[in-house]
């Protein structure tokens, strides 16, 4: 009976997809995140099935694939119906959604200079506080290991998070200067994003892939048919940055200098790799079942800084998190999906909330700059897909970060709009302040 229940829902949930395409295009939010659902239910049934091998999984696996499979398909039905609705009665309904945008060299001149300072400023504090030789060479997997490890000032473990932000953002500005025929504007958006992306190549880390992914949404959107080698060879770095990521966690040598020989390993055996590929891009689901199958406990304080916004420096989240976070192994941490519905009730509609808050508010972001739309819109799913595989404070710095810029891009415009729709007012006060001055003077 639940197998004929879930083949309806799945049915149901394509019809609702294709609905939605139609409604917002091929956007990262809503569109690509429920795709991903429907596929992390597919990758479940192929791992439950023993159709597909994960060999990672059995690592962290308490047998939750297999006792708590039709639970958790149907909690994914769940959450595609959330994610779906999320995005019902639009506010910015009547817009037509595209992923497509046009970008000109004078669109970016007032940004690229701000942006690459602050992204300069900030990997500049990053290179003074990490541990070279431990980033150079070590044994630990550092996707998964205390930022203490790999910085030398305590209560910095923001800067990992913000350092891959600023190098996703360096990663879209690249593309879009590419675009606007910048180059030289792109290729040092391109350096800033060098960094942040060898980084997460030595930690092993398939967050590294989101590098060239973006690259190539982000040129997608703004170059049209043009620059078509560079799309499809930032779709191939994609895979081949995965593929290292998985070669690499394997085995126990990480840092900057492994990311050749992981290179060369990928390729050793292909059939083997394709199989990873897809058992672990998908691994969400696999994720969420053996949290299922895991009873956790959590502190009121690790509970409350898990929602909060705030970095660790002002919180103290890296203080406790060692001692209250529940992880299936050493190497793998609850899904932040489970890990809040363990808190209870009034997390979980919190936590609801706040998501949804997230996405309409970007939505609205949509009416004001789409281009900044289209980047925090690509955030969001970040934020989607990081809650499947990682604890929930992992995933929601990506929709905080997304709010940021939302915030950000809609109050610039709103005083912008202001100043050019009543620049007498602007003159006038302008003029009275600089009388006032005058006045003091004398």
């Amino acid at each position: 009976m639940n197998a004929l229940v879930l083949v309806l829902v799945i049915v149901a949930e394509v019809t609702l997809l294709v609905r939605t395409v139609r409604g917002f295009g091929f956007l990262p939010s809503p569109t690509l995140i429920l795709g991903t659902i429907v596929l992390e239910q597919l990758t479940l049934w192929f791992v439950s099935s023993q159709t597909l091998d994960n060999e990672f999984l059995w690592t962290y696996s308490h047998g939750g694939v297999y006792t708590e499979y039709y639970k958790t398909e149907f909690f994914y039905a769940a959450l595609f119906l959330f994610f779906y609705l999320s995005h019902v009665g639009s506010p910015a309904s009547g817009m037509r959604f595209s992923t497509k945008i046009t970008v000109a060299a004078k669109d970016l001149e007032s940004i690229n200079a701000p942006a690459a300072g602050a992204i300069l400023v900030l990997e500049l504090v990053f290179c003074a506080v990490l541990r070279w030789p431990v980033a150079w060479h070590n044994g630990q997997y550092l996707a998964m290991a205390d930022a203490d490890i790999v910085l030398t000032v305590r209560g910095t473990s923001f800067l990992l998070v913000m350092v891959l932000a600023g190098g996703l953002l360096s990663t879209i500005m690249s593309a879009l200067n590419f675009s606007a025929n910048n180059r030289l504007w792109a290729w040092f958006f391109a350096l800033l994003a060098a960094l942040p992306m060898l980084y997460q190549l030595g930690a092993h880390s398939r967050t590294s892939a989101l590098f060239p992914l973006m690259f190539a949404l982000a040129l997608d959107a703004s170059s049209g048919k043009r620059l078509a080698a560079a799309k499809s060879g930032a779709i191939v770095l994609v895979f081949l940055f995965i593929s290292s990521a998985l070669v690499g966690r394997a085995g126990y040598e990480h840092g900057f200098s492994t990311v050749p020989a992981t290179f060369a390993n990928a390729f050793n055996e292909p059939r083997r790799t394709a199989n990873d590929l897809l058992t672990n891009i998908f691994e969400g689901s696999s994720v969420v079942a053996e949290s299922f199958g895991t009873g956790a406990n959590f502190s009121p304080t690790y509970k409350v800084l898990s929602l909060s916004p705030t970095p660790s420096f002002i919180d103290g989240f890296a203080s406790i998190r060692a001692a209250s976070e529940h992880r299936l192994s050493y190497f793998a941490p609850m899904s932040g999906f489970v890990e809040v519905m363990d808190f209870g009730p009034v997390y979980l509609v919190i936590f609801l909330a706040m998501i949804a808050a997230s996405v309409r508010l970007n939505l609205y972001q949509s009416r004001w700059n789409y281009t900044a739309f289209l980047i925090a819109n690509l955030f969001l799913f970040t934020g989607f897909f990081a809650l499947n595989t990682y604890s929930a404070r992992s995933g929601l710095k990506w929709f905080w970060i997304s709010d940021v810029l939302a915030v950000s891009t809609i109050g610039i415009s709103i005083l912008r709009s202001t100043s050019r729709s009543n620049p007498g007012n602007a003159s006038a006060r302008l003029a009275a302040a600089v009388g006032q001055l005058r006045s003091r003077a004398r």
